[in-house]
C-alpha cells in the first residue's frame, strides 16, 4: 500500500507533464531531456523536473531568491520604525497533524519577521499526531503574540481558519498555510502598503514555491489587480492580507467551499469592493508536496469543481446570467456571461480594396473578410459598413452587397481613423466592432464571444486573438512599456500558452489591436472616439488607454479567434506617431500594470 501510495503521486504528475508539454509544443525535445536524465543515472534532477508541474511552462525553473543580510534587515527595520501609526496584522495558521519539520519552518518563517507589529494566531484542527501539540505549546512559551485555539473536533480548513480569525486583533489578517514560509519582509511590505493607502481592503503578493530539495523555484510575477484574470483562475493566492472587518462582514470562510474556499472568499470581497492592491514582490514560499497543487493542479480534481461552483455563485449574486465551464488547463475556468437581448452590432471596416492571394486566388481583402462574416459568423444581429475612399468597383460593390454589406464612400484625404470615426458615426448598432479589411473570421461565434466580455458594464474594449495564415501568434493583447504600444508573443507559435497561460484565457491588459476591437457606441463616443493624430498606428492603443483612465476595463479573450493578413493593412509607425503617442502617454509607458515585467517582456517583440 505504501508502494502504491508513493506511486500514485508519479503517474499523476507524469500524464499532467506530459499535457503541458504537448499543449507548449515541447513534448519531444522534454522526452529527450528525461531519457537521456535517466540513462545517465541523474535521477535527482529528473524527479525534480517531474514534480515541478505547473501551468507557468516554467519546467520547475530554480531562481535565485534575494534573502535580504544582515545590513538589509537592519534598513527595513528602520523603515518599520518609522511608519506612522503601523498596523497591527494577525497571522492566520490552521494547522492539522502538520508534518513537524515543516511546521517549525512556517513558525520560524513567522518569528523571523522584520516587521514587529504582528500576531500569530493559531488553530489547531484536533490534530492526532502528538508532536503538534509540542511544538504549539514551545511556540506560546517562546512570545506572548502567540495565540493558540484547540478545535474540539476536526472541520476542516474553513472553519479552523475561521476558529484562527476569532482570535485576531489586528486590523489586517494574512494568511498562512502550516507548511509554507513567509519571506522575512513580508509583513513589513504589507505594512508600508497599508500605511500607503489606509483605505485599502486586500493586498497580495508574488510567490514562489519551494521544492522537494528546498530551493526556490517557480517564482510567480503577477499583475495588478485584474477581474477578468482572476475569474479565469485564482491568481492572487499567497501572500493574501486581509482587512479583518470585512473578512467578519462576509462571514468569514465557507466549509461548503473547501479546497477552493480562499477563491470563494475573494470572489465576495470584490464584489464588496475594488480597493485590491498588488505588491510586486515574491513574499510568500509555497511547499511543494506530492499531494499538493502546488506540485500539480491535477492532484485535487475537486477543488476546481467546487471553484466553479464558487464562481457560478458569485455570478448569480451580482445578478449577470452566465454559466461557468472548464478552462483550457487545471485549475482555469471560462466564464460566459449571457447576452443581454439580442443587440445589434454593426460591422465597420475600412478598405483601400488591395487583393492578394488566398487560398490560391487572387481576391480583395475586404471581399474575403465580409465573405468569412457571413460565411462563418453565428451572431445574426448585425450589420457591416465598408467604408472606403473612392467609387468601389462595380464587380466588388455587387459581391459585397450580396454578402449583407453596404459601402460608405468618404473622402480621399482622410486616414485610418478617420475613416473608421466616420463608419461609426453611420452606424446604428449599440456595439460597435471594428475590422481591418485583411482579417478573416475562422470561429463561428467570434461576435458572441466579444459581446460576452462586454456585458460587464466595467469593461470598455474587447479584442479576439488573431493569427497569421501559417498559425503564427499575431494579436494577444498590447502592452505598452518602453514607450510605444507592442504586441505580447508576436510570431510565437500558435500554441503557446503564455506566461501562466495568458495567451489562453480571458485577461485584462492594456490595450487591444483595432484590427479586431469591440466596444460600446456609448463608451466609444464618451472616449472620444479614435484620434485622428494617428494616422495608421497607435490609433487603438490611445482609445484603451483613454477608455482605462475613464475607469473602463480592457479584455483580451482568446476565444474569438480570426486570422490576420496584416501585411497589407498599413505602414509602420512613423516618427510622428511615435513621438505623438509618448507625448500623451509618457507615464503608461513607464509601468503597465497587467504586463508582468519579469516575466513577459521578454518575449514581447515589435
Amino acid at each position: 500500500m505504501k508502494r502504491a501510495g508513493l506511486l500514485l503521486p508519479v503517474v499523476r504528475s507524469l500524464v499532467a507533464k506530459a499535457g503541458e508539454l504537448k499543449a507548449a509544443g515541447r513534448f519531444s525535445h522534454a522526452a529527450r531531456t528525461a531519457a537521456g536524465l535517466l540513462l545517465r543515472g541523474r535521477f535527482r534532477e529528473f524527479r525534480e523536473k517531474l514534480f515541478s508541474h505547473t501551468p507557468l511552462g516554467t519546467m520547475g525553473s530554480a531562481w535565485s531568491f534575494p534573502v535580504p543580510g544582515e545590513a538589509e534587515r537592519r534598513r527595513m527595520s528602520q523603515e518599520a520604525a518609522l511608519l506612522p501609526d503601523p498596523p497591527l496584522i494577525s497571522v492566520l495558521l490552521p494547522v492539522y497533524n502538520s508534518p513537524e519539520h515543516c511546521l517549525r519552518r512556517a513558525l520560524d518563517s513567522v518569528f523571523a519577521q522584520i516587521y514587529p507589529h504582528w500576531e500569530l494566531c493559531i488553530s489547531d484542527d484536533c490534530s492526532t499526531a502528538r508532536h503538534v501539540p509540542k511544538v504549539l505549546e514551545e511556540c506560546v512559551a517562546r512570545d506572548r503574540r502567540i495565540k493558540v485555539v484547540q478545535r474540539p473536533r476536526n472541520g476542516n480548513i474553513s472553519a479552523a481558519t475561521n476558529s484562527a480569525l476569532e482570535l485576531a486583533t489586528g486590523q489586517y489578517a494574512a494568511l498562512l498555510d502550516h507548511d509554507d514560509e513567509l519571506a522575512a519582509q513580508a509583513l513589513l511590505r504589507a505594512a508600508q502598503a497599508i500605511v500607503a493607502d489606509r483605505s485599502v481592503d486586500m493586498l497580495y503578493s508574488d510567490e514562489d514555491k519551494l521544492n522537494l530539495a528546498g530551493a526556490h523555484v517557480d517564482p510567480f510575477f503577477k499583475p495588478e489587480w485584474s477581474p477578468e484574470y482572476f475569474l479565469s483562475c485564482m491568481y492572487t493566492c499567497h501572500l493574501g492580507v486581509y482587512r479583518t472587518a470585512l473578512l467578519r462582514e462576509l462571514g468569514g470562510f465557507r466549509s461548503e467551499y473547501d479546497s477552493a474556499q480562499d477563491y470563494d472568499l475573494v470572489l465576495r470581497l470584490m464584489a464588496r469592493t475594488s480597493r485590491i492592491r498588488h505588491i510586486p514582490e515574491v513574499l510568500y514560499h509555497w511547499r511543494i508536496s506530492p499531494s499538493s497543487t502546488a506540485l500539480n493542479y491535477t492532484a485535487k480534481p475537486h477543488a476546481h469543481l467546487v471553484a466553479r461552483r464558487a464562481l457560478a455563485q458569485h455570478l448569480q449574486a451580482a445578478g449577470q446570467a452566465g454559466t461557468v465551464e472548464p478552462g483550457p488547463a487545471p485549475g482555469f475556468h471560462r466564464v460566459r456571461r449571457q447576452i443581454a437581448g439580442r443587440p445589434k452590432v454593426s460591422v465597420i471596416i475600412a478598405t483601400a480594396c488591395r487583393s492578394t492571394l488566398i487560398r490560391g486566388a487572387q481576391k480583395p481583402f475586404i471581399l474575403n473578410c465580409v465573405e468569412s462574416i457571413r460565411s462563418r459568423s453565428t451572431y445574426e444581429n448585425r450589420e457591416i459598413l465598408v467604408v472606403h475612399d473612392k467609387a468601389l468597383p462595380a464587380g466588388l460593390e455587387k459581391q459585397l452587397a450580396e454578402c449583407g454589406a453596404a459601402g460608405i464612400a468618404c473622402g480621399e484625404d482622410l486616414n485610418l481613423p478617420c475613416r473608421l470615426n466616420f463608419g461609426a458615426e453611420q452606424a446604428g448598432g449599440s456595439f460597435l466592432l471594428f475590422l481591418h479589411d485583411d482579417v478573416e473570421a475562422t470561429s463561428p461565434d467570434w461576435i458572441e464571444c466579444l459581446l460576452e466580455c462586454l456585458q460587464d458594464d466595467g469593461v470598455g474594449a474587447a479584442g479576439g486573438k488573431l493569427f497569421f495564415p501559417d498559425g503564427r501568434l499575431q494579436h494577444v493583447g498590447l502592452t505598452v512599456l518602453g514607450g510605444s504600444p507592442k504586441r505580447l508573443h508576436h510570431g510565437a507559435p500558435g500554441n503557446t500558452p503564455g506566461y501562466f497561460n495568458s495567451n489562453i484565457v480571458q485577461r485584462n491588459c492594456t490595450a487591444v489591436s483595432g484590427a479586431c476591437l469591440m466596444t460600446r457606441a456609448e463608451i466609444f463616443r464618451a472616449a472620444g472616439e479614435f484620434s485622428t493624430a494617428f494616422p495608421w498606428n497607435y490609433y487603438d492603443a490611445d482609445f484603451c488607454l483613454k477608455a482605462l483612465k475613464r475607469g473602463k476595463r480592457i479584455v483580451f479573450t482568446p476565444y474569438a479567434q480570426a486570422c490576420h493578413y496584416e501585411a497589407a493593412s498599413r505602414p509602420g509607425p512613423a516618427p510622428s506617431e511615435i513621438a505623438e503617442f509618448q507625448s500623451r502617454w509618457a507615464g503608461a509607458c513607464e509601468h503597465d500594470p497587467y504586463c508582468v515585467a519579469q516575466a513577459q517582456v521578454l518575449e514581447v517583440v515589435r
